[in-house]
């Protein structure tokens, strides 16, 4: 799979371009800090796009997340920087096998656990999502990756997907993946469960690729022509 391509299924990104950061006059995490993250997450995974495709000094990303905890007191945002630092760290786990793998996964496990007491669900809902990828990308252990794919169907059944948006890039993505492993009913189901949510902004995003992988699944899988 093209490496741009896994970046922006990793991090659950949109098409949007954003300047980098050092192009920027001001925080841009400022205005973000103290709302929802309904309101800023697929900007906030723009901007991580950004940084990673045009490689960032990590330190001055986590120094700017920092400053938006201090000043508007949303300590969300000292977990955001950790869990940028540990993004980072899994890139640095896919390029050199040397390095600690084993604490990638327990540096997300830990940052999970510290999310959730603070009620900051969606870091500990995208910790888990990037498990699986480094199960996936880093291990190699495909099992493990649908253990994690899994978990996270469980932790979000109940949570609307106006406030954790994200959910529908990760259905593409998880889809593809048991697409990849000829799993084409579980696939077909969860494209078409992209259909059947609430008319969310950036939903639109990916009702192109559900419609493309039902397409696909039909005619590959099925060989109706029809559908």
């Amino acid at each position: 799979m093209n490496k741009n391509i896994r970046y922006i299924l990793l991090f659950c990104l949109t098409f949007c371009c954003h300047l980098p950061l050092q192009a920027q006059n001001a925080n841009p995490f400022l205005e973000m800090a103290g709302k929802p993250y309904s309101e800023y997450g697929y900007r906030l995974q723009n901007m991580y796009y950004d940084y990673i495709i045009q490689p960032m000094d990590v330190a001055d990303v986590v120094r700017y997340m920092q400053e938006a905890a201090s000043v508007s007191g949303d300590n969300t945002w000292l977990l955001e920087a950790e869990l940028y630092e540990i993004e980072d760290y899994y890139y640095r786990c896919e390029a050199n096998d040397s390095l600690d793998k084993e604490k990638l996964i327990a540096d997300y496990r830990a940052l999970m656990a510290k999310a959730d007491k603070a009620g900051a669900y969606h870091i500990s809902y995208r910790a888990l999502m990037n498990i699986g990828s480094s199960y996936r990308y880093v291990f190699k252990n495909y099992e493990l990756a649908f253990e994690c794919y899994n978990q996270f169907y469980k932790m979000i059944e109940s949570v609307p997907v106006d406030s954790f948006p994200l959910q529908v890039l990760f259905d593409i993505y998880i889809a593809n993946l048991y697409n990849e492993f000829d799993d084409y009913e579980t696939a077909l189901n969860i494209y078409k469960r992209v259909d059947r949510l609430p008319k969310i902004a950036n939903r639109f995003y990916c009702l192109e690729a559900a419609y493309n992988g039902i397409g696909l699944i039909y005619r590959n899988y099925y060989h109706d022509f029809e559908m």
